[in-house]
């Protein structure tokens, strides 16, 4: 009984020995399964992640293994090897030596659309500069694209190439939009017009709304060629250039009897200076602008003066000479109503002396918050501002000194009074 008892032992402890190895070599077997199937996926980095230290592959599953790492290896070389060819490529390339696609632009009409000469009837500029956004753009590189030519800046204008303006007189208009017809210039983009390197800023052209639609250029120029540049910039920074050669014609002998004038003085009543600069008769050319005629008569008087461009045209900023203001004074009545409306920068003395640091010079807000510079057109208040209105024979130009924006026009004071500066 005994001797049988321990022949089933050892059946039962042989049994389980089998067993055991047979779960081992199962478990092997899955495991060799796995590590194929992961040898056949990309990019799978150590069979250790999956199987755990210690696990060995056969030969057919470590051939794999490395016939894998090496495609990866061949894959990488190449990308580099293609983007190094891409940043040669634009290191050489015309557009990033200078950022511009330089492009000739001809056409017979008075349109320039964009740097295709289209849509429109043509441009007489004789250079068209397509200048990229923000300087920065390649045709190579994906994610820095070029600019898209049907979206540059518009430019419309009367200037011709080659053409001639008599008595060096330049007369021309320009209007500058963005692709959408938005007009550039102000606070959207910007409009910049170079006549011979120096910036001119025109004068606003309004519609029957008061709408600004355009630009007007009333430009002395030299006698022969002369340069034009026009630049137009929308907000995103794409730019159109556009350049013109334009001829001054030497002014011609006009006959003593065809010559026309104008009349025009400096009013300084409203500091309590009379006929300090008496008026002056200022040949004209018919339809010549007031700020022109206004420049002459201030230098012929050895008046020096500021005049500064913007939105809505020419302003005369400030002007003086030697002893310009000296004497200066206002009347009790003056006195008060100035304080009554405005702010008074200045002390004034008992006798209505007005205490200035420099009497050579005056400019606006020298004396109170509201002062400056502005002028009359045959008595009134002129139509359009100073580089837009234009002159004709017999008219009468006023400049005066106001202490609250021409409400002391016609020595009173005339609230709410409007007036162009």
């Amino acid at each position: 009984m005994k001797l049988k008892n321990k022949y089933m032992v050892g059946v039962l402890i042989g049994l389980l020995v089998v067993a055991s190895f047979s779960w081992i070599g199962l478990s092997a077997h899955g495991k060799a399964e796995m590590v194929a199937e992961l040898s056949t996926e990309k990019d799978k980095v150590s069979k250790g992640i999956y199987l755990g230290e210690g696990y060995s592959l056969d030969y057919d599953q470590q051939q794999k293994l490395k016939d894998n790492e090496k495609k990866n290896e061949a894959r990488a070389e190449n990308a580099k090897a293609d983007k190094s060819q891409r940043e040669k490529n634009n290191e050489t390339s015309p557009d990033k030596k200078n950022d511009v696609i330089d492009k000739s632009v001809k056409g017979s009409g008075d349109t320039a659309a964009n740097a295709n000469g289209n849509p429109g009837s043509g441009n007489h500029g004789k250079e068209t500069n397509i200048v990229k956004p923000n300087g920065n753009h390649t045709d190579h590189n994906p994610e820095n694209p070029p600019v898209d030519p049907d979206k540059l800046p518009r430019i419309e204008t009367n200037l011709k190439d080659g053409k001639s303006y008599p008595n060096c007189l330049a007369i021309f208009n320009i209007r500058a939009t963005d692709y959408k017809g938005k007009l550039l210039g102000g606070y959207y983009g910007s409009l910049t017009v170079l006549v011979n390197g120096i910036e001119d800023t025109g004068a606003p052209k309004k519609d029957s709304h008061g709408n600004v639609i355009s630009r007007n250029y009333n430009v002395d120029i030299n006698e022969g060629a002369n340069t034009v540049e026009v630049t137009a910039i929308d907000p995103d920074g794409r730019t159109l250039k556009l350049s013109y050669t334009i001829y001054g014609n030497k002014p011609a002998e006009v006959p003593d009897d065809e010559k026309q004038y104008v009349y025009v003085s400096l009013n300084l009543t409203n500091l309590g200076i009379y006929n300090r600069f008496p008026t002056k008769k200022m040949e004209i050319i018919e339809g010549e602008i007031a700020v022109r005629v206004i420049k002459r008569y201030l230098m012929e008087n050895g008046i020096e003066y500021t005049i500064v461009g913007g939105q809505y045209g020419a302003y005369l900023r400030g002007m003086g000479k030697p002893g310009f203001v000296q004497g200066c004074k206002l009347t009790p009545t003056q006195l008060e109503n100035i304080k009554k409306d405005t702010s008074i920068f200045v002390q004034v003395s008992e006798d209505g002396s007005i205490i200035l640091d420099n009497y050579d010079w005056l400019q606006e807000k020298n004396i109170t918050a509201d002062a400056g510079w502005m002028w009359k057109l045959n008595g009134v208040p002129p139509q359009f501002g100073m580089s837009d209105q234009e002159l004709y024979e017999g008219d009468v130009i006023e400049i005066f000194w106001t202490n609250k924006l021409g409400w002391d026009a016609y020595g009173g004071w005339e609230p709410n009074a409007s007036w162009n500066w």
